[in-house]
């Protein structure tokens, strides 16, 4: 049966819409990509921008480490993170030290935590901080084998942060180990200026984690 001509000038205008419809979609969502595109990049200058001025926070946060190892007992720092495959951290990796001049870097890669270590660790997250002495430390735990090896006689360890990893339950723990080799020990007051040293850390690394990139 032959089509009428109105019928075919109908469908042919119907194609049309469609075919102009569609293309109209595909402009759309071209259009938001190249927009979405241009966010990301956006975001990621703001986040490049703000790397000076972390540099700069840095470099004072450091001159005010020297000066605490000039003016205390305290002579050796460190930033350490820990992670774990599932639920609690297995090793710790110190990724910065500071060190007093007749020092040797002492390279804590991958080490394995033990039971005490791992507690030490739960504790610090919940209180922020804690203050340790060599001879307090029970024997043959991995923390007094290494403060023994190296001749620490205590050491004020905080927190920095706490990531989620990958795998659901993982996280990693960055915190930071002030430590004497004195007898002495770290007093009070040292230890209100590694408090206030910490705050610092603390946000600095907020400030740089939660730019949008």
């Amino acid at each position: 049966m032959a089509i009428s001509s109105t019928v075919l000038v109908a469908i042919i205008g119907l194609i049309g819409v469609i075919v102009s419809s569609g293309a109209g979609y595909l402009r759309l969502v071209i259009e938001k990509r190249k927009l979405a595109q241009a966010q990301l990049e956006m975001r990621f200058q703001r986040a490049a921008l703000s790397f000076p001025e972390f540099v700069e926070e840095w470099s004072e946060i450091s001159a005010a480490l020297i000066s605490l190892m000039e003016e205390t007992a305290i002579d050796r720092f460190l930033i350490l993170r820990a992670w774990n495959g599932h639920l609690v951290p297995r090793w710790t990796t110190a990724m910065y030290q500071m060190r007093s001049a007749n020092q040797k870097p002492v390279a804590y890669v991958h080490f394995e935590l033990d039971t005490d270590y791992v507690s030490k660790l739960r504790e610090i997250t919940i209180q922020n901080s804690v203050y340790i002495e060599t001879e307090a430390l029970q024997d043959h735990t991995a923390l007094k084998r290494v403060y023994e090896a190296e001749g620490i006689t205590a050491s004020f360890i905080a927190h920095l942060a706490t990531h989620e990893g990958p795998v659901k339950g993982s996280k990693s723990h960055t915190y930071c180990s002030f430590a004497t080799h004195s007898p002495e020990l770290i007093d009070e007051a040292a230890r209100t200026r590694c408090r206030i040293l910490v705050s610092r850390m603390k946000g600095l690394a907020t400030s740089f984690d939660e730019q949008p990139i």
